[in-house]
């Protein structure tokens, strides 16, 4: 479609240079959420986890009854989602609810693979290692993080979705939800998640978070250098949570951006108002190389005709 040879949107520029792509703004943001899921080793091992997790319980039905019945038994039961969620490329709001479900089901879900472990000859096997993957300080780390990240680009794709949105509320949002992003990256935010995590590990008994397993490199190549992060929570900051920072604020003002919003915003002022805005008749007269008093006039004409 947007091929730049020979998709439609070159083959329409040929014809007019001024003529713009308009994607759908929802679309993007799938585009943008599954290319950060993916090109992070780490998120992307905690969705595989996480989409696992959801097919071992939902499947088949028997599996299904311990989960709700350990559900049911468990006192002080906080509310939220009462189901494991699955994930969807196409729809990358279910990404946000699978996190959230997990997150709210997460002793249920827990007992449910250890009974099954314990009890299921034929497929205790498949629930070791869906266990060991819950029990990690990395695991609910790269849960509780992307809950953060993730249900703020909600709104935004809530915004996107809505009947009555204007360009300029459009661009209005997107730099909100920009900067919101950039106001984690701060080392208090870090530091404040890193230690309720640990704090959770600790009380569950999980595995405390550590560095992974790095031989060094051969002195007849570099002097046999020791791997470059001597600490645990510098390696978790500098290889999951800025890079999955950086990647959402880029990706989002990238996609965003390629929708020309300024031209955009300045063609539904002249459209969509009842008066002429003098800095929309400028702006568009500029940009496609009209005459400005001509185009001022004709607005006037538009504005007051009748049906």
């Amino acid at each position: 479609m947007r091929g730049p040879y020979k998709g439609v949107d070159a083959r329409i520029v040929e014809e007019s240079s001024t003529a713009m792509y308009i994607h759908c703004n929802v679309l993007i943001l799938n585009l943008y959420i599954v290319s950060c899921c993916s090109i992070i080793t780490s998120i992307r091992n905690t969705f595989l986890a996480l989409q696992s997790i959801y097919h071992f319980i939902g499947r088949p039905r028997k599996r299904h009854s311990i989960f709700e019945k350990i559900q049911a038994s468990l006192k002080g039961f906080a509310g939220g989602t009462m189901t494991l969620k699955s994930l969807s490329d196409t729809r990358w709001a279910c990404r946000v609810e699978a996190v959230r479900s997990l997150l709210d089901n997460f002793e249920a879900t827990i007992s449910t693979i250890q009974e099954i472990e314990n009890t299921d000859p034929d497929t205790g096997g498949q629930a070791s290692p869906l266990l060991k993957s819950m029990e990690d300080f990395n695991f609910v780390f790269n849960l509780l993080l992307l809950k953060q990240v993730l249900l703020q680009c909600d709104l935004l794709s809530k915004t996107l979705q809505s009947v009555s949105l204007t360009f300029d509320l459009l661009k209005s949002v997107k730099n909100s939800t920009i900067e919101i992003i950039q106001s984690y990256r701060t080392d208090q935010y870090f530091d404040k998640l890193f230690d309720y995590c640990s704090k959770i590990t600790e009380k569950c008994g999980f595995r405390p978070a550590k560095l992974p397993r790095r031989g060094k490199i051969p002195a007849k190549l570099v002097g046999g250098s020791k791997a470059p992060f001597e600490a645990v929570k510098e390696h978790l900051k500098a290889t999951v949570f800025s890079p999955l920072l950086d990647t959402l604020e880029q990706e989002i003002e990238n996609r965003l951006q390629d929708n020309n919003l300024d031209v955009l915003n300045h063609l539904s002022q002249l459209l969509g108002r009842h008066e002429v805005v003098e800095e929309s008749i400028k702006f568009v007269s500029k940009y496609y190389s009209l005459d400005e008093e001509l185009l001022f006039c004709e607005m006037k004409i538009f504005h007051n005709m009748k049906e």
